[in-house]
């Protein structure tokens, strides 16, 4: 249950995320920082001054800028009372320093986890999707600038029907657009409940524009899920999408490619599980940390296609 995104040189990077281990609980939520260097390979824990870096919190997204990585969002715990956020962090690689961005004008979007972002490297900005605050659920797209230190909501043409959250997003390098699948959703007309999505979305920020790539309850594509991971493999210019939950812990992995979806059926696979994270190295291998199938999971797998 913590983000990870993939730095330079085959290193990949997580921050925070959930620890049922402790007492009190406030204490379950972490705050620090790791680093997988696979030439190693193994994992190291980020040096950082102590009490500069963001409170403890889940369901928090995280992207890499190249140098940096972004963390915005999430939620943590104080005397037992649930709290979302809405702050932005900025954690520097080469010096390991943390550093608040706060807007000085403008409007911040709503606190929120359980949200997605994505980092548009042609724009040097980061994109963010949906969420819930508690019972609030969100459907709302926001844009931030790291060159301008400033967020500003989007309204598209078009896009996913109702609220989601506990859904999976990625930036595709090759289009220049954002896909999103899978989820809690909620709000959508004519669909009582909180059906999981399987439908798959493509937002183009050019053109400010979404796209129906899959729709809801096609039977060519992985089940309705949450907490699931999706990246994008360079290699073969495709998405892969592993496990999840649909009632069920899952472990299968899934390629997104010229339209179609393809299970993929590897010589070995990890147990399943959901509340993992995942990430696409320049190594050309998706690495698989964590996550949770009844039990808080520690291990790492690697897949090379």
């Amino acid at each position: 249950m913590a983000p990870a995104h993939e730095g330079s040189g085959g290193k990949v990077y997580l921050f925070g995320g959930y620890n049922h281990n402790n007492n009190p609980e406030d204490l379950d939520r972490m705050n620090d920082a790791w680093v997988l260097d696979l030439s190693v390979p193994g994992w190291a824990e980020v040096s950082v001054t102590p009490g500069t870096e963001p409170v403890r919190r889940e369901g928090h997204s995280m992207v890499c800028t190249g140098d940096s990585l972004l963390v915005f969002g999430g939620q943590s715990m104080s005397g037992g009372v649930f709290q979302r956020h809405n702050d932005l962090w900025k954690l520097t690689l080469a010096t390991s320093t943390w550093q608040q961005l706060t807007q000085t004008s403008g409007t911040l979007p709503p606190p929120r986890s359980g949200h997605s972002a994505v980092w548009n490297p042609d724009t040097q900005s980061m994109l963010v999707y949906a969420g819930a605050d508690g019972s609030t659920r969100l459907s709302d797209l926001w844009s931030y600038s790291l060159t301008t230190n400033v967020f500003t909501q989007l309204t598209p043409t078009g896009g996913p029907l109702g609220d989601r959250w506990e859904h999976a997003a990625l930036w595709n390098p090759v289009d220049n657009t954002m896909l999103i699948t899978a989820g809690f959703r909620m709000n959508v007309p004519g669909t009582p409940g909180t059906p999981l999505g399987n439908d798959l979305w493509s937002y183009d920020p050019q053109a400010n524009t979404w796209t129906e790539l899959i729709p809801q309850g096609s039977p060519n594509a992985p089940s309705g899920r949450r907490v699931t991971s999706l990246v994008w493999n360079t290699a073969t210019q495709a998405a892969l999408l592993f496990a999840g939950h649909d009632g069920q812990f899952l472990d299968d992995l899934w390629e997104y490619k010229a339209g179609t979806w393809t299970q993929l059926v590897p010589a070995s696979s990890p147990p399943a599980r959901g509340f993992h994270l995942g990430a696409w190295t320049s190594t050309q291998v998706m690495i698989v940390f964590g996550g949770y199938d009844g039990s808080y999971l520690v291990d790492t797998w690697q897949y090379t296609p």
